[in-house]
């Protein structure tokens, strides 16, 4: 038999009929009455995510516009999650931007947006692309104010 009273071991109180001569109540409970103490919930098990098959690092190429007119860029990629996940800089213009990177298909590919960082009287702030992975290199696409880009990018040792 166990025992319980709201955590005192020995007596809980006196009954209502003794309150005079005031001797000890006890509570008894059976073994079975008891709630057994619950266990802890189970945590899912997390799998650790695939490995990014995304090559992040340093890359360089040349953009060409719609119109023909080209231009080096070179690119920092650290991430590609949700957020800030590159710099890029067009040293020849010369402009810089950070890319907010906004989702990555099933496919691999990339989209972000370009939040220029210096260069705002001379690049167009606020463009959108996409970066698929070929090969050894990145394609990329850019898009804004009805301009239009693309370049090869590949990796910078």
């Amino acid at each position: 038999m166990l025992v319980a009273c709201a955590g005192v071991s020995v007596a809980c109180g006196a009954s209502p009929a003794t309150k005079a001569a005031s001797a000890p109540t006890l509570i008894v409970a059976r073994a079975d009455e008891v709630d057994e103490p619950a266990e802890p919930p189970v945590q899912p098990r997390t799998e650790p995510p695939p490995p990014n098959p995304f090559p992040l690092g340093r890359w360089a190429g040349t953009g060409v516009q719609g119109d023909g007119q080209s231009w080096p860029l070179e690119v920092d990629l650290w991430t590609t999650r949700s957020g800030a996940c590159a710099s890029v800089r067009y040293p020849s213009i010369p402009c810089a931007a950070t890319w907010i990177c906004v989702a990555q298909s099933s496919d691999g590919v990339l989209e972000a947006r370009e939040e220029l960082t210096e260069g705002h009287d001379r690049c167009i702030d606020g463009g959108t692309m996409t970066m698929r992975p070929v090969d050894d290199h990145l394609e990329w696409q850019w898009q804004g104010s009805g301009q239009t880009a693309r370049a090869d990018l590949t990796r910078v040792k």
